[in-house]
């Protein structure tokens, strides 16, 4: 539904751009964003890759990509799960960590077989919530340092804005 309203909202803007109306900079830079903002979509969108569990394996498959990649169940190190929330809905991200150092997620939110597939993976494995923790806290200290600069920023523009 983004793709097609980004999609939509491009090509009008693009047709509304004439050499006669004053905002045409505006139209083009709005048209071009919105074209840009729906390819990266598309792009996501093909880029989703599917999991299924065949002979204590794990199989990852992609639509974009006709390759097959295979993982030893037995590799999974451990797995941790991350609880997520958006403005509507709830879901989950599990990630799995393997020996080499590999890490691979899988989100509730792209698969109806996650339940059975997070079963299958989990079992006998070791949940690690140290892991988890350190996760949670190095997002929300990358969250805190962006926050900072906006504000900097902000009040940089502000001692700017008063300066005569």
């Amino acid at each position: 539904m983004k793709l097609l309203f980004c999609f939509i909202i491009g090509i009008y803007t693009f047709t509304k751009c004439t050499p006669e109306n004053n905002a045409k900079y505006i139209c083009l830079t709005f048209s071009i964003l919105s074209l840009i903002i729906s390819f990266f979509i598309l792009l996501n969108l093909f880029s989703i890759k599917n999991y299924s569990v065949a002979k204590n394996k794990l199989i990852q498959s992609s639509f974009l990509k006709k390759e097959k990649k295979v993982y030893a169940l037995d590799e999974i190190e451990s797995w941790t799960e991350k609880q997520l929330k958006g403005k509507v809905d709830k879901w989950e991200e599990l990630l799995l960590h393997f020996k080499n150092g590999k890490t691979i997620k899988i989100s509730s939110d792209y698969f109806e077989n996650y339940l059975e597939i997070k079963n299958e993976v989990t079992k006998d494995k070791i949940r690690n919530t140290e892991r988890e923790k350190l996760i949670k806290k190095k997002s929300e200290q990358m969250l805190a340092i962006f926050f900072l600069i906006i504000g900097l920023l902000f009040f940089y523009s502000a001692y700017n804005a008063l300066q005569i």
